[in-house]
């Protein structure tokens, strides 16, 4: 692939693979999950997965690299938040249960099945969007960090570009959607901060 568009999916990806840093680090640091969807991690763990497969699949070394770093980060972080409600054997096993069948499916599915895969984790943002929403109405703080969210978008947009120069309209979709619900987090937790002073 062309060095110029692979350069726009290191960057995407680069930034892709630091989101899960500023959540992971506010939850071991304040002993705390309060606002973080469980459910937002899990599909982002899926999709890291997911984008890695379609790396290998679409021989993106940028795809590859990034989103292989990005999937050990998000385990790491949904690890830490499957811990606080079930045992880690039933933790091991949840991550397992995402990874396996997400790298098989966009591995080696018809192109149909794989982008109806990769759709279902178009939408991992969805619900830590619900909850910064209703966060934001009650006026509460969470832990949510907004440092996450906001490297998200920028990604998002990274892989936007990467996506219409590659003529990748799958990355491209799904990326604009990712820019969309990361940034509303951000605002709705700006929003729930203000309300709290």
């Amino acid at each position: 692939m062309n060095p110029f568009v692979e350069a726009w999916g290191l960057l995407g990806g680069g930034l892709g693979f630091l989101i899960s840093i500023p959540q992971l680090i506010r939850v071991v640091k304040t002993k705390s999950q309060v606002g973080v969807s469980l459910t937002t991690w899990i599909f982002i763990t899926m999709s890291c997965f997911g984008w890695s497969a379609y790396g290998f699949r679409m021989n993106s070394f940028s795809q590859i690299t990034t989103n292989t770093v990005a999937a050990g980060l998000a385990v790491l972080l949904t690890f830490i938040l499957l811990r606080s409600r079930v045992s880690v054997l039933v933790a091991v096993g949840i991550l397992l249960a995402i990874a396996v069948p997400t790298v098989l499916v966009v591995s080696f599915a018809p192109l149909l099945l794989m982008n109806i895969w990769l759709f279902a984790a178009l939408w991992s943002r969805i619900p830590q969007t619900w909850t910064s929403f209703q966060s934001m109405r009650r006026g509460s703080v969470t832990v949510v960090s907004s440092s996450t969210y906001l490297l998200s978008a920028g990604s998002g947009m990274a892989w936007i570009v990467y996506g219409i120069l590659a003529g990748l309209d799958t990355v491209a979709y799904f990326s604009a959607v990712m820019v969309l619900f990361s940034l509303l987090v951000v605002i709705f937790e700006a929003v729930a901060r203000r309300r709290q002073d």
